[in-house]
């Protein structure tokens, strides 16, 4: 029980950091993809979003 009691914290905590770290990335307007490549990165961060999602469950 006290183990993954770990792993249920340890992924809570990747899943926010993952979400931390893409909403500093946007404030900060360095995507650049998002002009660029607009459907490569839409996917690529609706995975991480379906990840985080899966983490925190």
């Amino acid at each position: 029980m006290r183990v993954s009691s770990y792993a249920a914290a340890y992924a809570i905590l990747v899943g926010i950091s993952m979400l931390g770290m893409w909403s500093m990335f946007y404030i900060a307007g360095s995507i650049p993809e998002l002009e660029t490549r607009p459907m490569e990165i839409a996917l690529h961060l609706l995975g991480e979003r379906c990840r985080t999602a899966f983490f925190t469950d």
